[in-house]
């Protein structure tokens, strides 16, 4: 099946990339079905089937949507294996992470300079990415099960993540190409996929079931879909870059026109994203426990996007919480946890990095370091005062800084959908450069705060 012929049966309502990516999510979920049904559910699939199973349909997947170009994939995932078992066991992580990013990095510069990146939206460069984290967590998982021989002290995460040998070729594959999760988030750790691959029927069984939740997800799905074709579809990025566009609006109808193109980049997302989630979902891979409140069943190791919190947030950490949790576990995983110094900082430049070589990314994450440390400061000074003030004060104080969550944060949007310089231009010295210099001023403006917290 060749993905790229959906344009000539689906009406051309969305671009062709979000038409090929709904199909492919489509196939997806009807393989998903079946590894549930037929391969866990049931007693006559052993665990090599299963993993054969997945191999196979991670590689249909992969080379529908990408062509040629899947080659581009595969040496992103086998020059490291490669290198794991050659490499000294207590450098291995060195020549690995080094390999994987370089590779990545090289990727993204093809998209960027060589190739269309304005329409090419299924650049071998995305899944690239993704295998840079899961490779990570397996090279990383062995590096801490050294430290750990040594007697250092590893944190809780590192500790649910060791990995005691180096996987099989086989074990390595199945990870690689866990299909479920392979078109797009939520980034699974290796323990994680390996757990629920490897267990039994009556293990699996004995779980909750998905089902309600992942028809939640479907809910979610439309609910947020609709409110983008209705509402937030006529926001364009492109007006913001338009002398015409420009000279006729104020600024503060240009900076109100910004926010909304956020909460459309936003919109779309959640979607995708969340359409990661019902895959995995229906696949049968997720559960994490029970709440120990409530007693309801969770499914957090497939939560990635939390659209109601991420909206209502009185805090820019509670936002960044709510949104792509997968990845922000692995930004505490690879170096939060792991920086000797200026975690905050240094986990903001590897957001960077990783997400590429656009301009957009490197300024939307400098001003998002800008926005959590001024709100760390003004919160550290402002909120004794208020609770100290009563209840009415709480509530109006919640409310205002929720505007200064949303106001600070969705205008970025534009930019980090950019991949020009000129764009990014234009639009920082005729609509954002306010919010940057306010910004600027509450970093640099003498408050007194306290004890320092150390928080991403």
């Amino acid at each position: 099946m060749d993905l790229n012929v959906v344009e000539r049966y689906l009406p051309s309502v969305l671009p062709e990339s979000s038409l090929k990516f709904f199909a492919a999510t489509t196939v997806s979920l009807f393989f998903c079905a079946i590894y549930r049904i037929a391969m866990i559910s049931s007693q006559f699939f052993s665990v090599p089937i299963r993993k054969a199973f997945i191999i196979v349909v991670g590689n249909f997947l992969l080379c529908s949507l990408l062509g040629t170009s899947c080659l581009q994939v595969y040496v992103a995932a086998l020059f490291p294996y490669i290198l794991l078992r050659l490499s000294p066991p207590d450098q291995a992580h060195i020549y690995v992470l080094t390999f994987s990013f370089g590779w990545q990095i090289y990727r993204q510069w093809d998209y960027v300079i060589l190739s269309d990146g304005a329409t090419n939206k299924f650049h071998d460069s995305s899944y690239v990415m993704m295998l840079t984290v899961r490779v990570s967590y397996i090279t990383l998982g062995l590096r801490d099960q050294l430290r750990k021989v040594k007697g250092e002290h590893l944190t809780v995460l590192q500790q649910a993540n060791i990995l005691s040998e180096c996987p099989s070729f086989v074990d390595y594959l199945t990870y690689i190409c866990f299909f479920p999760a392979i078109l797009i988030s939520p980034l699974i750790s290796y323990v994680d996929v390996m757990s629920f691959v490897n267990q039994s029927q009556s293990e699996f069984l004995s779980k909750p079931s998905p089902n309600f939740y992942t028809v939640k997800k479907v809910g979610y799905v439309f609910l947020i879909a609709m409110f983008h074709i209705f509402l937030l579809k006529q926001y364009d990025n492109v007006n913001l870059m338009s002398a015409e566009f420009i000279n006729s609006h104020a600024w503060f109808r240009r900076f109100f026109y910004a926010w909304m193109c956020g909460y459309k980049l936003k919109a779309e997302y959640y979607v995708a994203m969340t359409c990661g989630e019902i895959t995995c979902l229906v696949s049968g891979i997720g559960y994490s426990g029970r709440d120990k409140k409530t007693g309801r069943p969770m499914f957090d190791v497939v939560t990635d996007f939390r659209p109601f919190t991420c909206e209502t947030a009185t805090s820019p950490k509670v936002a960044i919480d709510a949104w792509h949790a997968s990845i922000l576990r692995w930004y505490r995983y690879i170096c939060y946890e792991r920086a000797p110094y200026s975690p905050t900082l240094l986990t903001f430049f590897l957001s960077a990095m990783w997400h590429g070589c656009y301009i957009g990314y490197y300024i939307v994450f400098a001003h998002v370091g800008l926005i959590v440390f001024a709100a760390r400061r003004m919160r550290k000074f402002l909120r004794p005062q208020v609770i100290a003030a009563g209840v009415y004060a709480k509530f109006f104080y919640d409310i205002l800084t929720w505007a200064c969550t949303s106001i600070s944060i969705n205008p970025l949007g534009p930019i980090f959908e950019s991949l020009t310089w000129e764009f990014c231009r234009v639009y920082c010295t005729t609509t954002l450069y306010p919010l940057t210099l306010l910004l600027l001023f509450l970093t640099i403006v003498p408050i007194s705060t306290g004890k320092t917290e150390k928080s991403v």
